[in-house]
């Protein structure tokens, strides 16, 4: 994520002109897909009743982003409280948890349940083997130079996680674990959706998935918004307002579609997809600075619906967090957990070049974290 579009008139009669010019561009492309020879294929399932699997990618827990014990908390409560739902395969993705008595407590709570999962390894000796990233960066000195001093605090941590992304991407793993959730779903159903951890389907939510899938199979993509809950109790209500959240995926088994794993964990893991399918939403107002690749449009650019009613999100822990007013806290706070995660798990293992750890991640020792409250 980054710095949204500038508001006022000028912006939002310009952001107006663009939703609607997407809008149009879309509905003329899928009247093309429609008669296509694998719009004809994929429409095959029409009426039938779609397979789905819900592929959770339980990670690590991140401070302060998240309490120390939310994957766990929160998996125990979807055990518990999702429904059993018709055509469905509830599956697991245990991704390079990096605390062994936490993936311990995990693995059994997933056993006891019969639930079926698969475990990526973390081997400190391969994390400790990853090198940092100064692809992108006009100079090897550029964290000692005028212009790093020059940007936005927003821009050089943003430089930061891009200069560590090497470590991010293996630690916490999100778009490998998803392509391989979209892997694995692809041979046991029709449909796979990679869920962040805390993400639960109600009954209504589901059914709205299932349904899009079943009118519109040749669509091989459905986008399905996300509701976030501040209190897991929330859950069983159904008079919540709705927000503008980034929105979780489905792919169709054939969509051939996957998540870049140049983009790490905090940039843009999620949105670069949502942004070459071109996905309505803030995230196309998102600036790229200009250290990071620039995603070419998708082979199923517009060839998505979206499913109407949201799946919600379960608290991650930090008071005041999960509010939608808390956007700006939520996203420094990942941030800091991102470049802290690095630092602690560096201190641990070791790294490829410490002078560049303490270069780039040497200031953290001293953050406020109760800046994290400050607008």
């Amino acid at each position: 994520m980054a710095d949204p579009a500038p508001f006022g008139s000028k912006g939002s009669l310009r952001a107006a002109l663009t939703a609607g010019t997407a809008r149009l561009s879309r509905r003329l492309t899928q009247r093309r897909h429609r008669d296509s020879p694998r719009a004809v294929f994929l429409a095959q399932g029409v009426g039938r009743p779609p397979s789905i699997a819900l592929i959770r990618i339980l990670g690590n827990d991140l401070l302060p982003r998240h309490a120390h014990d939310q994957t766990l908390q929160n998996l125990r409560f979807i055990l518990d409280n999702e429904p059993d739902f018709e055509n469905c395969r509830k599956l697991f993705v245990v991704n390079r948890l990096f605390a062994p008595e936490r993936e311990r407590e995990i693995v059994t709570i997933l056993e006891a349940a019969g639930a079926r999962y698969l475990r990526l390894p973390f081997l400190g000796d391969e994390y400790a083997a990853t090198r940092w990233t100064m692809s992108g960066f006009d100079t090897q000195g550029f964290f000692r130079s005028d212009r790093f001093d020059r940007l936005s605090q927003h821009l050089q941590t943003h430089a930061r996680i891009w200069a560590c992304s090497n470590q991010v991407r293996y630690a916490m793993n999100v778009n490998g674990a998803r392509n391989l959730a979209l892997q694995w779903g692809a041979t046991v159903a029709d449909w796979t959706v990679p869920l962040d951890s805390n993400c639960i389907f109600d009954r209504a939510a589901y059914d709205a998935l299932s349904e899009s899938c079943a009118c519109r199979p040749d669509l091989p993509c459905r986008i399905v918004p996300m509701l976030r809950l501040s209190d897991n109790a929330d859950f069983f209500r159904d008079d919540l307002p709705a927000g503008e959240e980034e929105p979780q995926l489905a792919m169709h088994r054939f969509a051939g579609e996957t998540f870049d794993l140049a983009f790490p964990y905090g940039l843009d893991d999620k949105s670069h997809l949502l942004k070459r399918l071109e996905v309505e939403g803030p995230w196309q107002r998102w600036k790229r600075p200009p250290w990071m690749p620039v995603p070419g449009p998708s082979l199923n650019r517009h060839l998505f619906s979206w499913t109407g009613t949201a799946v919600k999100r379960l608290s991650s822990g930090p008071q005041g967090l999960e509010k939608p007013s808390a956007q700006p806290q939520r996203y420094r706070a990942r941030n800091l957990a991102i470049l802290n995660t690095i630092r602690l798990l560096n201190d641990m293992f070791g790294t490829s070049d410490p002078e560049l750890s303490r270069l780039i991640l040497g200031h953290l020792r001293d953050l406020d974290l109760d800046a994290l409250s400050r607008a």
